[in-house]
């Protein structure tokens, strides 16, 4: 009789992995080619950002002549500006509306994040989901809806209540309602990766759960509650649409429709130079910002992976 022989059966063990091939295009060439792509990406940037910074020191002569070092340094772009335009007044006025909503959203954000973390599993997770809902719907779809809001809540403020309304309030209380479900989403991951064993100790000791939270619970969590700090001071830096359509008054502007406005009404008058200086006043601070606390918002993001 013929001898049959059967094909070794593998381990039990066994996975079956990504051949040579497709260890070579997975480990080497796709990250290989995503690096590349980042950096040329941060090149494209820093060299638009230097284009900006030179463009703002030259003569509106000098503006198109790409490839020309200024011929002499024009801070006078910086001076009308500042003073003329009014980039110095939106500047005051976007640092206080940027952390005043920074601020409120985190002061609001934090205990909401930390009643989710220490809710129950399925009771915790719904609250979760409906509070992320809120990221999904885009400025746009509710803008009508505010302006009539505006409208009317300024209104009724001056004509029965106060006697005065700045519209800023709304626009800052607007913008503290959109920055509360990315804030709620961050804080409350890093809150449930806290042990609770260090909430139960100070039950112990006789601390209410409001005790618990502010002196123990939210000391660890400031890795994450700055990030959170910065990362909405930057959003709320950057916002246009809003002031735009909410604040009439152009001496409550911040410095992204100031510039909008400048744009408007410089281009017919040639002074690109004072344009770029406007550009250079928007980006620069907040730039600043971001590279001293790229840090800090790294340490915020990764400090409860290994609790």
């Amino acid at each position: 009789m013929a001898e049959t022989t059967t094909a070794p059966r593998p381990p039990a063990n066994f996975r079956a992995g990504p051949g040579p091939a497709s260890r070579f295009f997975g480990d080497v060439l796709l990250p290989g080619g995503a690096k590349a792509v980042l950096w040329l990406w941060v090149g494209f940037n820093v060299l638009l950002l230097l284009w900006v910074l030179v463009t703002s020191l030259k003569t509106d002569s000098e503006v198109f002549d790409f490839l020309s070092a200024p011929s002499r340094l024009a801070w006078e772009n910086f001076t009308r500006a500042w003073a003329d335009s009014g980039f110095g007044r939106a500047f005051a006025n976007t640092v206080v509306y940027a952390v005043a909503t920074a601020a409120t959203s985190v002061l609001f954000a934090a205990p909401a994040a930390y009643g989710i973390a220490r809710s129950g599993r399925k009771a915790g997770g719904w609250l979760l989901v409906f509070f992320s809902l809120g990221m999904t719907i885009p400025h746009q779809i509710v803008l009508v809806p505010y302006v009539v809001m505006n409208a009317q809540l300024d209104t009724l403020m001056v004509d029965w209540v106060t006697g005065w309304w700045d519209q800023r309030i709304f626009v800052v209380a607007v913008s503290v309602a959109w920055q509360i479900p990315f804030s709620v989403f961050v804080l409350e991951g890093y809150f449930r990766s806290l042990p609770s064993e260090l909430e139960e100790a100070a039950t112990i000791d006789g601390a209410s759960r409001w005790t618990t939270f502010r002196e123990v619970m939210l000391p660890l969590a400031g890795p994450a509650v700055r990030t959170v700090f910065v990362l909405n001071l930057i959003t709320a830096w950057n916002e246009t649409l809003l002031v735009l359509v909410l604040i009439n008054d152009p001496a409550k502007s911040t410095l992204g429709p100031t510039l909008l406005n400048t744009f408007g009404s410089l281009q017919n008058q040639s002074s690109w130079g004072v344009l770029f200086a406007g550009v250079a006043v928007v980006t620069l601070p907040i730039l600043a910002v971001f590279v001293w606390t790229a840090g800090r918002i790294l340490e915020g993001v990764t400090a409860g992976v290994d609790k």
